[in-house]
């Protein structure tokens, strides 16, 4: 069994660059995840209903999956969405602070929750393999990659490693 393949889709110009330069270098991923904030822009919202779906089916990738941490009930304040939490507690995202706690809170953990049920991850895991998470920083990201053993996963930064800037990226 080969380890289990899935981008991390953020929904923005990064993702859909790691996108087609998967497609352009034959890799085919086993998933592609969105995890949803229910607070991105409109735009966005309408790229991945309107304009990626149809891309994904032409180029033989799976189909978008999107989750959100309201959706899983665990540890859950009642909040349904980033926008909702930062409007009770009275606050902005932590990013605004320099910090990256709603990156954790509302992508990674659901992420990681989706991929405790997820077939392919399960049968990995079992076998002690490691299941290979793809994310999207672009080569002048470098400071974002976290050093921290992410057990049970193999991350990978396709971007950095093609050198693609976010101007790159945008072409």
């Amino acid at each position: 069994m080969s380890k289990p393949l899935v981008i991390a889709y953020g929904g923005g110009v990064n993702s859909i660059a790691m996108v087609v330069g998967m497609v352009a270098r034959g890799e085919r991923p086993d998933a592609i995840v969105f995890s949803d904030t229910r607070g991105e822009k409109p735009a966005t919202y309408r790229y991945l209903s309107d304009v990626l779906p149809a891309y994904l089916s032409r180029v033989g990738f799976p189909s978008l999956t999107s989750i959100c941490r309201a959706d899983f009930g665990r540890g859950r304040t009642g909040d349904l969405s980033l926008e909702a939490e930062c409007l009770r507690l009275g606050t902005l995202p932590s990013r605004a602070y320099g910090y990256g706690t709603c990156a954790d809170k509302w992508k990674i953990d659901p992420f990681k929750w989706w991929a405790q049920a997820w077939p392919l991850a399960v049968e990995a895991w079992a076998i002690g393999e490691s299941v290979v998470r793809c994310i999207g920083y672009d080569a002048g990201e470098h400071r974002r990659i976290g050093k921290q053993v992410d057990k049970g996963y193999e991350k990978r930064f396709p971007l950095i490693e093609w050198g693609w800037d976010r101007e790159q990226c945008e072409a």
